[in-house]
């Protein structure tokens, strides 16, 4: 009996004792710095991005789960926007911005996040400004919270709206980091420790070489198990932003087309919207065209539409198609009921199966009726 109780007590005790010296080993301070958002400059020859730099000290296991969080004490968190010149390698600070939230606080986080996960955008807004947010989520109970600092255009006041210091009010973040993309390549940072991004890349678009901007203390230039190359791979937007700067410009030349032809705003757009389907820009609507027959086919449903009715406006597109034969025009949704007419009813349940074409007779005479839906 002895011998199992000290069987017990040695088992526990080094139980015990891995467990320490494991709490021990996670033990230690973290120096971190991550360069956010690189864009290029409006010369597209320096870049342009937000530094993070954070110190602390953590302790605790925290592998989500597995554990409960690790704790860390966050000794110093600044984030300022810098200038790098790629030809001489030359920084500059353009701005600095006061302490983090996270400053002086503990938290609670778990490994790969340790110091919470910013978000951050740069983007060149109009009147040759620079717009700016950055969010900051503090994870703490019951309910986490949320900090930024913003600088945001406004097209009414003619400059920029901006929040200097952090605020609990919200911060807009959104869209792609379109200005990475320049003419010849494309910036990217990878994620480092805790997802600190530890360098700013450069990807060229014409042959997918990489060459690296700027490093950090955390960046390691190998990449023998290809990592980084699938991470380049999975996270580049350059094909996303090329195909939006295309539809960009394909919709203020079509818009300015079409005014220039003497339409009003909402007849451009109107035709502006047609253009870009056919472009294949947006999703093509189904179309409706009336072609004048002797007679419907055998079998196939016939709609005779009273002149009131068609008047009363329920059958738009059928309305435009019989005024144009030949032309095709969009088609509409479901038809709205007429409290007089039962045929909003009918072609509602005819609209439901996949038929192609069907007979409408009006004022004597009748018409095919042919649906092309893309």
């Amino acid at each position: 009996m002895q011998r199992r109780w000290l069987f017990w007590a040695l088992g526990g005790a080094g139980l015990l004792g891995l467990i320490v010296v494991t709490v021990v080993l996670r033990a230690g301070i973290d120096s971190r710095t991550g360069y956010h958002a690189p864009i290029w400059d409006r010369d597209g020859t320096r870049v342009l991005y937000v530094e993070r730099q954070t110190r602390g000290f953590s302790f605790g296991l925290g592998y989500e789960h597995f554990s409960p969080p690790a704790h860390a004490y966050v000794l110093s968190d600044r984030f300022s926007l810098r200038r790098l010149d790629p030809a001489t390698g030359r920084v500059e600070t353009l701005r600095d911005w006061p302490a983090s939230p996270l400053e002086g606080r503990w938290l609670d986080t778990y490994r790969g996040r340790l110091y919470t996960l910013p978000r951050v955008r740069l983007r060149h807004g109009e009147a040759g400004s620079l717009e700016y947010a950055i969010r900051l989520t503090v994870p703490t109970r019951p309910r986490a919270e949320q900090y930024g600092v913003q600088a945001r255009w406004n097209n009414k006041t003619r400059r920029l709206d901006e929040r200097a210091d952090w605020s609990t009010k919200f911060t807009t973040i959104s869209g792609h980091l379109e200005d990475a993309v320049g003419p010849a390549s494309e910036l990217m940072a990878p994620p480092g420790p805790d997802y600190y991004p530890s360098a700013i890349l450069a990807r060229d678009l014409a042959t997918g070489a990489v060459r690296t901007l700027l490093a950090g203390p955390d960046h390691d230039p190998a990449d023998p198990d290809g990592l980084r190359a699938r991470w380049i791979a999975e996270h580049s937007i350059a094909t996303d932003v090329a195909r939006l700067r295309t539809l960009r410009g394909d919709h203020a030349a079509s818009l300015a087309r079409h005014k220039a032809r003497g339409l009003s705003e909402g007849e451009a757009l109107l035709a502006v919207n047609r253009d870009m389907q056919r472009l294949g820009h947006y999703p093509k609507s189904p179309t409706l065209t009336a072609r004048r027959v002797a007679s419907s086919a055998a079998g196939t449903p016939l709609i005779d539409i009273p002149e009131g009715e068609l008047a009363s406006g329920v059958f738009p597109d059928i309305e435009r198609a019989l005024a144009a034969p030949g032309t095709a025009v969009d088609k509409s949704g479901r038809y709205t009921f007429h409290r007089d007419y039962q045929n909003s009813a009918k072609l509602n349940a005819l609209m439901q199966t996949d038929m192609q074409r069907f007979w409408v007779r009006y004022r004597g005479e009748v018409f095919e009726m042919v649906i092309e839906r893309p």
